[in-house]
């Protein structure tokens, strides 16, 4: 009797065992078992009932271990054998057998887009600025499978409160700095889009066993304001007489800073009149602009081409814009030396900032700045909801003064190349009372 108690005493006071297998291959490369919970898990000190596998093909090598993902021994077991065979047949083919890292896959993924031309050059480029800005600081050597909802969903509320940080151009001589901005809904989506991306390319490369599920953030809904009549008319006053002539009264040499700013005028008041998104103005050609007639009526029509990031959402599409573009354009050209059809309307002032590989100058980027200033000092550059204008509000003014004077919705849809109900939520509104028919007695 006292030997069966210090048996029992001694047996309760011994630590369970990390790892309690349940299945050993006669090789000993395949071990499958339960693993502890951990503090502070509630229930640490009691086994997982998901069945975990360890791996090792040969003395010396590193355990792989991995979740087979099911409380069912046998296909837990199953599970587990058909990733031995598979580390087998890739080991005597001399590839790598441990686990693959997140940094890994997101290479091999960046080298598919472009050896396949999955997408436009300036996609590829956006993978590859989300991965390496955003997604390779924190998961470069986190193994493939170890990417989980948890790990992905702190990311993205990191990335979503987080300051826009200062960013560096022209070979690291230039700061740009974003004060007490953030990344926008759409920019946030547009990265956990890639995130999908790579999880899915590392899935059908049977790396991982599912993809990590990843919520989208919400984009707000309410109709975003654009700049009054009163307020184009003024801003438009102001930019075709002070806006840049305000620099000759600088000592230095501001050849460059009256270009840009020009380029800004000209691009901006095309923006209001047409409703071009800014990715389209901007990636405009001279060849996409034609001078038509049609019952002695003279219109402007613009053809958006399907070329790199442009019309990406609607595809090549042409639309008429009043003849006053078409002049507006015309004029821009003839100021310019970049008048060929096959150079951009609004192209960087030399070669600075590089070219494209026609030798041509490369498009200017974005238009925030001039923008900031213009509106800043006519106090317009914040809502009277105190929220910050951007240079996308130049669309949403287009809808709204087009709206005011009479256009159909369909027509200006057709403009902004977008579908009617998009144009009425967020664009033109619904239940403001602008209806153009009139009333009907019934």
């Amino acid at each position: 009797m006292l030997l069966l108690f210090f048996c029992a005493t001694l047996g309760a006071t011994m630590p369970l065992r990390s790892f309690k297998i349940i299945y050993d291959n006669d090789a000993g490369t395949l071990q499958v078992g339960n693993e502890l919970y951990r503090k502070p898990h509630k229930k640490a000190g009691q086994y997982n009932p998901v069945f975990k596998a360890k791996i090792k093909l040969r003395k010396g090598d590193k355990i792989t271990k991995f979740n087979t993902k099911t409380t069912h021994r046998e296909l837990a077991i199953k599970e587990a054998q058909k990733r031995l065979d598979q580390m087998i047949a890739m080991d005597a083919m001399g590839m790598p057998t441990s686990p693959l890292t997140f940094a890994e896959i997101a290479r091999r993924y960046l080298l598919t887009l472009k050896r396949d031309k999955q997408c436009s050059k300036e996609k590829c480029e956006m993978h590859e600025r989300a991965v390496d800005t955003f997604f390779n600081p924190v998961f470069a050597k986190l193994e493939i499978g170890k990417v989980t909802s948890g790990r992905i969903t702190k990311l993205f509320f990191d990335i979503e409160t987080t300051p826009i940080k200062p960013s560096f151009t022209h070979n690291n001589t230039r700061k740009i700095k974003y004060p007490n901005e953030f990344y926008s809904a759409s920019y946030v989506n547009k990265l956990k889009q890639v995130m999908r991306a790579i999880l899915r390319f590392a899935n059908n490369q049977d790396l991982t066993i599912n993809v990590p599920e990843i919520q989208s953030t919400k984009v707000e809904s309410n109709l975003k304001k654009g700049l009054t009549r009163e307020q184009w008319d003024t801003l438009y006053k102001y930019l075709n007489t002070s806006f840049v002539k305000e620099l000759d009264s600088r000592f230095t040499d501001q050849t460059r800073p009256k270009y840009y700013r020009q380029a800004f005028v000209d691009y901006f008041t095309l923006v209001v009149w047409t409703g071009l998104r800014t990715s389209e103005a901007l990636r405009l050609q001279w060849r996409d602009i034609q001078k038509q007639k049609e019952d002695g009526y003279e219109y402007c029509l613009i053809t958006v081409a399907a070329r790199e990031k442009l019309a990406r959402k609607t595809g090549k599409r042409a639309f008429r814009a009043d003849i006053q573009v078409y002049d507006l354009l015309m004029e821009r050209k003839d100021k310019t030396v970049t008048n060929k059809d096959d150079d951009y309307v609004f192209c960087h002032y030399d070669d600075r900032f590089g070219t494209l590989e026609n030798g041509k100058r490369k498009p200017i980027a974005r238009m925030r700045e001039s923008f900031r200033k213009a509106l800043d000092t006519l106090g317009f550059l914040y809502t009277d909801d105190d929220i910050r204008m951007t240079p996308y509000q130049g669309r949403h003014t287009h809808a709204l003064l087009s709206r005011d004077t009479g256009k159909p919705l369909d027509d200006i849809a057709e403009d902004l190349g977008n579908l009617t109900t998009t144009t009425e939520r967020f664009y033109v509104g619904r239940g403001q009372g602008s209806r153009k028919g009139r009333p009907i007695k019934i």
